[in-house]
């Protein structure tokens, strides 16, 4: 993955993991859109909906004919966004975003990029220093061949000391 070892967290599901980082991001006035796409997993649009309440405005990139144009982000996405949440690989069609193009539009924006790579992962190359991922989130149950209740989580060292999530695991 090219990550440091002390840039990866494990925890127990990719769920777990994305509503810790949605808690850790403070939604202020000018910098409070949370853009997704229609091609995320459900409840990943779930998660980012119930931010609604403490500020966030999410807004969802449409697909066009099983895709999501490269362009489309150029669009969506704008100086107001706090953070971009896609998917490497679409769950329902295979669709493969090119991740390092998307980092490069998102973070001229001004966003932060977050990827899931549940159907990526042991499946295709990643590297987050070459593809300038902030954070990604994986399991490792599909294409790692693991067992169920492992996930993994990169961050970028200088977001790991800032954030801190509002949700609190007890072991």
């Amino acid at each position: 993955m090219g990550a440091d070892p002390n840039e990866i967290a494990v925890l127990g599901s990719v769920s777990d993991i994305f509503s810790a980082i949605a808690s850790s991001l403070s939604f202020e006035k000018g910098k409070n859109k949370i853009v997704t796409t229609d091609m995320d997993f459900p409840t990943v649009g779930h998660v980012w909906l119930a931010q609604e309440k403490f500020g966030a405005s999410v807004s969802f990139i449409p697909s066009h004919d099983g895709v999501i144009p490269i362009e489309y982000y150029e669009r969506f996405v704008t100086s107001d966004t706090l953070f971009t949440s896609i998917s490497y690989i679409c769950y329902y069609n295979g669709f493969k975003q090119d991740i390092k193009a998307i980092a490069e539009i998102v973070h001229r924006k001004g966003s932060l990029l977050f990827v899931d790579a549940y159907q990526s992962a042991g499946q295709v190359p990643i590297d987050v220093k070459k593809m300038d991922i902030d954070i990604l989130v994986a399991g490792i149950r599909k294409y790692m061949l693991g067992i169920p209740g492992m996930a993994f989580l990169y961050m970028k060292s200088k977001l790991a000391e800032q954030w801190k999530p509002r949700l609190q695991y007890k072991g």
